[in-house]
């Protein structure tokens, strides 16, 4: 369970809260498998109903909503627009668990 605190001001900064309502995306899948095979230890303890359960794949562009720089591991975050529809946009192509 994703703990309430994240979602409180003064729980967090700023930044960390509004990415909190974003999208956690990763340009490769190679980047998300290697933060998930990081995560491994964590993920045991937590459950993946905090980070999810499979990988899909897809292309988004700016109409979708606000997307942040990519970091150098390969992950960004997307606050979508109210007209987006993912759904429409990305097929799932691996299962974590």
């Amino acid at each position: 369970m994703i703990n309430p605190q994240r979602f409180t001001p003064g729980g967090c900064p700023d930044s960390v809260l509004c990415a909190s309502f974003g999208l956690s995306l990763y340009a490769t899948i190679e980047n998300a498998r290697r933060k998930l095979k990081n995560l491994a230890k964590s993920i045991a303890k937590r459950g993946y109903n905090t980070i999810g359960t499979h990988i899909a794949e897809g292309v988004i562009d700016r109409n979708d909503g606000v997307i942040s720089p990519i970091g150098s591991d390969g992950h960004f975050t997307l606050h979508e627009s109210t007209n987006a529809d993912l759904a429409a946009k990305f097929v799932v192509v691996h299962r974590v668990i």
